[in-house]
């Protein structure tokens, strides 16, 4: 895996204005992996892809993940940080893992991937998207010997399920506690992990624009050589204008 150069920041930010939140994450990852193909990179887990766009992003823009929230109990927006460092140090489970054992029932499942959200997000609502996600995700149940259906497993039986199936990839969900600088409430926010990552690329690809329009306005060079700059020469040039 690499950094994103200034021509990769470009070219994902163009492509992925008009792409699907999930098809975007592939293409950034395909930008920072060129060696991998986008049919495997669907086919990580939801945990395993994420940490992939978090080292796309240390590496990109730094060891901090940066962002906002408002505050549920009083609207107040805060900035917080989250350490990527720390979020990377979790290992999703092995294959051998995924199974589920409860009241006699044993069930077998995958986490899921991209393709398994991308057919859940074809779902007319959310019950019948997390249905779908669970009869693609679980390969196999059973109760005492016998199969099971997936419809037919009791919901004890769903919810512990569901709370096995996050400990088998645990960055498919990464929470950052914050508390209220105003009221001092204190709570979890979900870290979306590809909406961050595209706002900070977003940022920094019009950023890119309004430089090469300065240093081709002033100087007459072409985008493709401008982006090829160091950045701090590109800067260095930025400055002596101003």
């Amino acid at each position: 895996m690499r950094s994103l150069t200034a021509s990769d920041l470009l070219r994902v930010w163009e492509l992925g204005l008009s792409q699907h939140p999930l098809d975007r994450a592939l293409t950034v990852l395909q930008a920072a992996e060129p060696g991998e193909s986008r049919a495997g990179l669907a086919a990580l887990s939801v945990g395993r892809r994420d940490a992939r766009l978090l080292e796309v992003y240390r590496l990109s823009f730094g060891h901090h993940l940066e962002g906002s929230a408002a505050c549920p109990a009083c609207g107040s927006r805060l900035e917080f940080q989250f350490p990527l460092d720390r979020a990377l140090e979790e290992t999703p489970q092995t294959e051998s893992n995924w199974v589920y054992h409860a009241d006699g029932y044993q069930v077998h499942f995958h986490p899921a991937d991209s393709f398994d959200l991308a057919a859940a997000a074809q779902a007319p609502d959310v019950g019948a998207a997390s249905r779908v996600l669970l009869e693609r995700c679980v390969t196999q149940a059973s109760r005492d010997g016998q199969p099971v259906a997936v419809h037919d497993l009791p919901e004890a039986v769903l919810a512990g399920l569901g709370e096995r199936m996050a400990e088998c990839d645990p960055q498919a969900e990464m929470l950052v506690n914050l508390t209220c600088p105003e009221c001092k409430h204190s709570w979890q926010e979900r870290l979306d992990v590809d909406a961050f990552l595209w706002a900070q690329l977003t940022v920094r690809a019009k950023k890119l624009l309004i430089e090469v329009h300065t240093l081709a306005s002033a100087y007459g060079w072409g985008e493709a050589d401008i982006l090829a700059m160091n950045p701090f020469r590109r800067q260095a040039y930025l400055e002596l204008l101003s």
